[in-house]
């Protein structure tokens, strides 16, 4: 070493017979040494060895070293054996024993735990290290560590592991020189985290070439995967297996993140084969396949496919459309499967949906305007449609809303999604018994809704008159999907139970005199609603 210090009594044996011909295999030599107060620069990851307090014996075999030690400030029992024959199994071997108490002291060892987040990990880490070199200059790297007394979180996986849950992670690597050759084996148990796998690195210290996933097993998700690094410092990534459980990052899944530093550079192609993939407490797909592509901030590229509901397919499409903006297409059997599944709406059955769109990349956060379309659906217990349909004395209506649904041919929703804000307009939906006019905004961050439109009972009868030239027109208001008698509706509020407001007299009017009451005109937030002379003109459920 370049630096050293301490100080150290010895005491020296030597045995020899006094000849001509002494050769130094005849020469027996034994040492003992009190090591006090050692210092040994620069000894592992450039950190200092201090504060040794050893003990020292030599041979003509070998030498052995023990005691306590600070490695980086860290304390720890040190062994260390040098074999001094070729013919030994090994030349040297290094055994460490010690307990980091705080986490972030691993960063004085001069360990990264990048990228994983600043709080993964915290509390104390007890390790057993053991390095052994060979005669030819290649040496294995073996780490025993207990996380009984470690909190653990990732909290975009839904995992987390708190301080005094047993657990463990073991990895060993084989070096050659300073580079690595290959990690046989790496393997953590912590919880009812279980994750196995090993790696291994190009010839000539050219950098790691692969990662295998023999075993990823935690909460709801039991698979494995594979991944590899790529020249451009994107990564191919491939998951296989019975379940994964995307409920704690599905929210954030197909986000564009700007601001998120920690994405900024993130680059990988992604694919999937799995049996069923967990969106929430009893809500999952099945036979999912598909290939992900992301770059940076966004996703680029998708191309999936699988089961939603009784086994009824389903596919999602992300492509490159015109002037370098991204085009989205959804289709599946099961319209009211999907967006139940996917938390979206829980009232509908049926239908078979159709989704399409464009992102404006250029423009900031990217907005997608699009149409979503269904077609031959039912809706069932619906509270705002209930409560609307009750207010206007529709009793046949209300009942297949309590019973087996109540039927819609058509649904046709033309929307903008941009920071958070869904924006409707001119949607509309048509039945033989009801049909329904809708614009405003969902707010999707805060669950919230502001929407407005129109009700028409009967719809098949009641717009057939809308359909006349001319006189169409004057009766309906010109509004399209409107029926001759209809009521004006406004439901804001959470999502979940808005407060709905209906305009009666609107219901006794042709459609042309329905644009001259204007009662929701007016910012609710700063009005009261307005009574007209037949009594309240607003109800709440």
């Amino acid at each position: 070493p370049f630096k050293t210090g301490g100080a150290s009594p010895t005491r020296l044996k030597l045995d020899f017979i006094l000849e001509h011909a002494l050769s130094q295999d005849k020469v027996k030599v034994s040492a003992s040494s009190k090591l006090k107060d050692v210092f040994v620069g620069g000894v592992v990851f450039a950190n200092d060895l201090s504060e040794g307090q050893l003990a020292l014996e030599v041979d003509n075999q070998g030498m052995d070293v023990s005691g306590r030690i600070k490695l980086g400030g860290v304390g720890a029992n040190l062994a260390w054996r040098e074999n001094f024959s070729l013919k030994a199994p090994f030349r040297s071997r290094y055994d460490l024993k010690g307990s980091v108490l705080e986490v972030p002291n691993l960063a004085d060892l001069g360990l990264d735990l990048e990228p994983l987040p600043d709080d993964f990990i915290s509390g104390s880490v007890g390790a057993d290290v053991g390095y052994t070199v060979g005669h030819d200059k290649t040496s294995r790297l073996e780490i025993k560590a207990d996380l009984s007394e470690t909190a653990l979180a990732l909290p975009r996986l839904g995992w987390a592991k708190e301080a005094g849950v047993v657990g463990t992670a073991e990895i060993v690597m084989d070096l050659k020189g300073d580079m690595v050759r290959d990690i046989p084996r790496f393997q953590v148990a912590a919880g009812d985290l279980s994750l196995a796998g090993s790696a291994s690195y190009e010839m000539g210290g050219r950098g790691l070439k692969r990662i295998d996933l023999d075993k990823i097993s935690y909460g709801g998700t039991d698979m494995a995967g594979m991944l590899i690094p790529g020249d451009d410092g994107g990564w191919t990534i491939s998951f296989h297996g019975p379940n994964f459980d995307l409920a704690p990052m599905f929210d954030d899944l197909f986000k564009d993140e700007p601001e998120r530093e920690d994405q900024a550079g993130l680059r990988f192609s992604l694919s999937a084969d799995l049996d069923r993939v967990w969106l929430g407490p009893g809500k999952y797909l099945e036979r999912v396949r598909g290939t992900f592509t992301r770059d940076g901030d966004r996703w680029r590229g998708i191309v999936m496919e699988g089961l939603v509901g009784k086994n009824k397919p389903f596919q999602v499409e992300l492509r490159p459309g015109e002037g370098g903006n991204r085009r989205l297409a959804i289709r599946a059997e099961d319209a009211g499967a999907v967006l139940k599944t996917f938390g979206f709406y829980d009232n509908m059955i049926g239908g078979v949906l159709e989704v399409t769109g464009d992102f404006d990349d250029p423009a900031p956060d990217s907005p997608l305007q699009g149409r979503l379309a269904v077609d031959h659906y039912r809706i069932i217990d619906a509270p705002a449609l209930a409560h609307l349909v009750s207010y206007l004395a529709l009793t046949g209506i209300l009942e297949s809303l309590q019973g087996d649904g109540l039927s819609f041919n058509t649904l046709e929703v033309p929307f903008v999604l941009a920071e958070g804000v869904l924006e409707v307009t001119d949607a509309r939906a048509a039945g033989l018994s009801l049909g329904y006019t809708a614009g405003g905004k969902i707010y999707t961050h805060a669950d919230m809704v502001d929407m407005k439109g129109t009700v028409v009972p009967a719809y098949a009868i009641n717009s057939v008159l809308g359909n006349i030239p001319i006189l169409g027109d004057i009766l309906t208001g010109g509004e399209k999907g409107g029926g001759v008698f209809a009521a004006t509706y406004q439901m804001a509020g959470p999502m979940e139970n808005p407060t709905v407001t209906v305009n009666p007299l609107s219901a006794l009017a042709p459609g042309f005199l329905r644009n001259l009451f204007g009662i929701f005109d007016r910012d609710p937030a700063t009005s009261e609603a307005p009574k007209d002379k037949g009594g309240e003109a607003t109800q709440k459920p």
